[in-house]
């Protein structure tokens, strides 16, 4: 029973820490001014034929449009009840083909489910990729130091870790593309079904910009299980080195799990704007990038629901965890 009595509650301050970080976003915006209704003052202004009174009634039909000119607290109830039955509201920067074939405002959940799977596309399997071979890397190199594979993980590290992502993400390209030249072919742009530029570059890219922090970080933990006395027992009985990571991997796994939750967070905070701009990806950063710069009110509190569950449920899930990968912590 105490066990499912701390599920509940980590649940619940997990539920609870999601509505308190997107109320603070939606505080953010609602309370400072309009840079829209700076706009339309200025054209106003500079337009002669335009008098004060009519710059006055444009800017109280886009209030009202948008339910400006409602109390504070009733707009944010109203929020409240539509942000949890999923009724988030149309886009105001984004749009779609009406029934008639006019453009019509593209509803919040359509502009993410259209977006989402875009930059999944490329960071799950980026996120697997440095995963897995950092945790490859980073294991081998700590338990044989003088070996050649540690070394390539030791540069691939220094690398990964020194490199800003938005120059890796202009540098890849050229690189791949100078010897194609040469040969007298261009970059593909398809390989089979696969995009180059939307998908193959773009998981390359964050792939790198991740594995240095996962071999740097994967070597160190290990490092300090490398000459326990379990793994000299280990050792002693034969064990073959998959065997060894394999026992060392399983001490070293708690700031591991941190590790990787703290690494999806970046991603999605930092990474997918940076990617999904250089290489033009209509995914979930350029989705949140053009709804800021639009004060798109209902996107950005859509954009931010997603990165928010997102790091909220990691986080809870990595809690769960620890009771599972270590039996010392307990259940309170």
């Amino acid at each position: 029973m105490g066990r499912w009595l701390s599920l509940a509650r980590r649940v619940v301050l997990a539920v609870l820490a999601v509505y308190l970080i997107l109320s603070l976003t939606w505080a953010a915006v609602a309370l400072t001014p309009d840079p829209n209704e700076a706009q339309l003052r200025y054209a106003g202004a500079v337009d002669d034929q335009t008098s004060a009174n009519e710059t006055e009634s444009a800017i109280q039909a886009y209030r009202e449009a948008r339910g400006y000119d409602r109390p504070l607290l009733v707009r944010y109830r109203t929020w409240l009840v539509d942000m949890t039955t999923l009724d988030w509201g149309d886009s105001r920067s984004q749009t779609m083909a009406g029934p008639d074939g006019d453009p019509v405002p593209m509803p919040v959940t359509t502009a993410l489910a259209r977006g989402i799977p875009n930059t999944l596309r490329y960071v799950l399997p980026a996120l697997a990729l440095a995963v897995g071979v950092g945790v490859t890397l980073g294991t081998h190199g700590a338990l044989n130091p003088d070996s050649r594979t540690a070394r390539v993980g030791s540069v691939l590290s220094y690398f990964g870790s020194g490199f800003p992502n938005f120059y890796l993400a202009a540098f890849v390209p050229v690189v791949l593309a100078i010897p194609l030249d040469v040969l007298g072919s261009g970059l593909p742009r398809t390989v089979g079904p696969v995009s180059v530029g939307r998908t193959i570059l773009p998981v390359l890219v964050l792939t790198l910009g991740l594995l240095g922090s996962q071999i740097r970080y994967v070597r160190t933990e290990v490092l300090e299980y490398a000459n326990e006395d379990f793994v000299r027992l280990v050792r002693s009985k034969g064990a073959s080195e998959w065997r060894v990571a394999r026992h060392v991997l399983r001490n070293a796994a708690l700031p591991l799990v941190a590790l990787f939750v703290t690494e999806v967070l970046a991603v999605l905070v930092v990474d997918v704007f940076v990617i999904e701009y250089v290489f033009g990806i209509d995914g979930l950063g350029s989705l949140a990038y053009d709804a800021i710069f639009a004060r798109d009110l209902p996107l950005v509190l859509g954009t931010t629901t997603v990165i928010v569950v997102v790091g909220v449920a990691g986080t809870l899930l990595q809690d769960l965890s620890h009771q599972s990968l270590d039996p010392r912590v307990g259940d309170d």
